[in-house]
């Protein structure tokens, strides 16, 4: 039974040691993840862990653990259990003083106390969170040891982590305009006449003729808060919620797609796979996604409170759809 106890509280989180080196993860402190905090505690439990803290350049905190073998986590009311588990804790002071955001990568991952309609069985699974905290963050274990380690979970684990946070980081928009600047002039060329509808949509970007909006070879990322897999006979389907990020990428010709959510649920045939990290097109049969709901691939953007997309049959629903893209030779916005 594990018996040293580690508590770690949110003023240790925010004053880690300033003399450590770098390490290739830290930018994890310098990332906001977009994905309203709820409150619970974090809880590990395991038979041995390795614990240290990482300094990025720019001063953002890194905790980090590494917890092996009979692996118990705790994540806001939400438990699993895992062979491996390798966290990444960063304070959030911009939400409040107990706030803490969470990437934890967990390899031989099941739910063995939820119900069998909400079970979840994984080989790899990779889980998000802001969570303010309502107690210490507590680490149980029988073995506790100081890191860094290079365990094969770590590596993989970082591997994982890069991989995330290279789709957070990718196309950001740049930052809004100050409210006090919007009335000052902006330099350019006045209207001189006004142009009829059929003349703007000449302009915009001409549709591609290359098929479905996602092939079977593409690959399809899925990133949320909470993560969830649902199976009902050969039936089943990943429910995710917290603030949903689904990219998609055809590596053939590079083209990607960027859908986010508050919620989403995606369906699978039995050919899907238990990793959230790369799924192939060709196993989803549909993608339902809901609360401001956005859809774009650098062209055109497309936005609703309700999303449905049937995969196999290339058919999408959409409720109060607005339309919306970028006139290159006027330079405005057109929004239908």
């Amino acid at each position: 039974m594990p018996s040293p106890k580690t508590t770690i509280s949110t003023l240790v989180l925010a004053s880690l040691w300033t003399g450590l080196v770098a390490a290739q993860d830290a930018s994890f402190g310098e990332v906001r993840l977009p994905i309203e905090p709820v409150p619970g505690r974090i809880a590990i439990l395991g038979s041995r862990a390795w614990t240290w803290s990482d300094q990025s350049g720019q001063g953002a905190s890194v905790y980090r653990l590494v917890v092996e073998r009979d692996v118990q986590l705790d994540l806001a009311g939400y438990a699993l259990s895992a062979d491996s588990a390798v966290l990444w804790i960063s304070p959030r002071p911009d939400l409040g003083p107990e706030t803490v955001q969470v990437f934890a990568n967990l390899e031989g991952v099941g739910t063995p106390d939820a119900a069998a309609s909400v079970a979840l069985a994984a080989d790899t699974l990779s889980v998000q969170g802001v969570i303010r905290l309502t107690t210490p963050i507590e680490l149980l274990a029988d073995v506790v040891e100081d890191g860094p380690v290079d365990r094969p979970a770590e590596v993989r684990a970082v591997a994982e982590l890069q991989r995330f946070l290279g789709a957070i980081k990718k196309d950001q928009p740049p930052p809004p305009l100050p409210l006090d600047q919007l009335s000052q002039d902006r330099p350019g060329e006045p209207i001189s006449e006004i142009v009829d509808a059929e003349d703007l949509t000449r302009t915009l970007p001409q549709p591609s003729d290359s098929g479905p909006i996602m092939h079977g070879r593409g690959v399809l990322s899925l990133a949320a808060g909470r993560v969830a897999r649902t199976l009902d006979g050969r039936e089943q389907s990943i429910v995710l919620q917290d603030g949903v990020s689904v990219t998609y990428r055809e590596p053939e010709t590079g083209r990607v797609l960027e859908l986010s959510a508050q919620r989403a649920v995606v369906f699978l045939n039995e050919t899907g796979t238990s990793s959230i990290g790369a799924i192939r097109a060709s196993a989803v049969d549909g993608i339902y996604l809901e609360g401001d709901v956005i859809a774009s691939d650098g062209k055109y953007t497309l936005r609703g409170p309700r999303v449905f997309y049937d995969v196999r049959n290339d058919k999408a629903l959409i409720l109060d759809a607005v339309f919306s893209t970028f006139d290159t030779s006027r330079g405005f916005p057109l929004y239908v």
